[in-house]
């Protein structure tokens, strides 16, 4: 394992016998880590009656929702990954006659998303985001008029969601405000791939994330340059007219997804620094998303699909000052993001889940840009799932070390 791998692994996983800093109100439950009160308490409408709590039993997690549709959602329990679901409930008592669930072993719910309509203390839709990438919205036909999508809740890096607290109202159905319970599972986002780019020579690039999905060097890339760590490591020059890497393994592409990199560059043309797209090589993919691009001025944008529809975010700033810069792009229930140095830059709220096609990433080059990247490029890394902002400023921090 290089040293850079080690550096990103430790901003993204906890050791098996290392625990995170607790936070304000957490305590010690033998190998897990609970709060005492739950996270992010948020109340969608009037709130009358007790709270309701239904957590999954010790040692299991959530893996998905149960509940019965209806013009709002009713009988809400979480689903836990002994197949079992809570017995405490969010709203009116019962089993309810829907499931949806995270599929596969060891996967769940890394994030949630409420909408309530605000003035019946009723929630129409859940919007529920899968460690696996998937990204899925259900729940009621909202026939009783549905408000806004509430803030995403999720647990912090290393933990998993198993249950939650809500204010129920006690007469009816309803439900106005749902808290998070979260458990320490020294859990961290899975990754499509891993490429240091630190090869001194050949035309392999090692996939160090344990995927095995190898990437191949095309003429045109210069190997064993100086990284963006100056304690560790290799980077590699793209010539930009032929240069690129492209996995060898098809792979399927997630609704739910981030992509990390370092560039360095000084060229002033419009230049794709990497996308997803059906063709291995050469410059006739039918279909492609999350590219990102240089425009002539040295801005950043971001091109991704959804429901077949091209979107793209631009940054304002721009970055072709022969510096390094680490950018972070993702779309998952916060929306589509760029991150910058550690920053969020540019994001756009309402769209929040990809296309999902097989196909194999390139670096160096993509089909929307139509063009070579020039420049020099550093940790190449792609994740199942979106980074939080702590996330993204690990990746930034820790890459920096001497």
């Amino acid at each position: 394992m290089s040293k850079r791998y080690a550096l990103i692994v430790a901003a993204l996983m906890l050791c098996s016998d290392a625990r995170p800093a607790l936070a304000a109100g957490y305590y010690n439950l033998g190998a897990y880590v609970q709060p005492e009160s739950p996270l992010g308490m948020t109340e969608y409408g009037y709130i009358a009656g007790a709270l309701q709590t239904a957590d999954c039993p010790s040692e299991t997690y959530a893996t998905g929702i149960n509940y019965t549709p209806g013009w709002v959602t009713t009988t809400v329990r979480f689903i836990c990954s002994d197949a079992t679901t809570t017995t405490g409930y969010f709203s009116q008592s019962g089993t309810g006659t829907t499931s949806n669930n995270c599929a596969g072993a060891g996967n769940d719910i890394a994030a949630l998303q409420i909408n309530s309509n605000g003035f019946s203390n009723s929630v129409c839709y859940f919007r529920m985001a899968c460690r696996d990438g998937t990204v899925s919205q259900f729940g009621g036909t909202g026939e009783g008029g549905c408000g806004t999508w509430q803030t995403v809740q999720t647990c912090p890096q290393g933990y998993s969601i198993t249950g939650g607290t809500s204010h129920y109202n006690g007469g009816a159905t309803y439900f106005a405000s749902l808290a998070l319970t979260c458990r320490y599972r020294n859990r961290s986002p899975t990754m499509m791939g891993y490429w240091s780019l630190s090869e001194t020579s050949g035309t392999s690039a090692t996939d160090a994330s344990g995927s095995g999905n190898t990437g191949t060097y095309q003429t045109g890339t210069t190997l064993n340059q100086s990284g963006v760590s100056p304690s560790d490591g290799k980077a590699v020059i793209f010539n930009g007219t032929s240069g690129y890497m492209s996995t060898a393994t098809s792979m399927t592409l997630t609704n739910s997804h981030s992509i990390s990199v370092w560039l360095k560059t000084t060229s002033a043309t419009k230049m794709g620094i990497f996308g997803f797209e059906n063709a291995q090589t050469g410059t006739g993919s039918a279909s492609y998303s999350s590219s990102l691009e240089t425009e002539t001025d040295g801005r950043l944008t971001f091109y991704f699909l959804n429901g077949s529809t091209g979107y793209t975010i631009t940054t304002t700033a721009t970055y072709k000052d022969g510096n390094w810069h680490h950018v972070v792009a993702s779309i998952g229930l916060q929306g589509t993001q760029l991150w910058v140095d550690g920053s969020l830059v540019v994001q756009n709220t309402s769209v929040w889940s990809s296309d999902s096609f097989a196909g194999y990433w390139r670096l160096g080059h993509n089909k929307r840009a139509g063009a070579y990247f020039n420049g020099t490029l550093d940790n190449f890394a792609v994740y199942k799932e979106q980074l939080t902002s702590s996330q993204v400023a690990g990746l930034y921090k820790d890459a920096n070390l001497p």
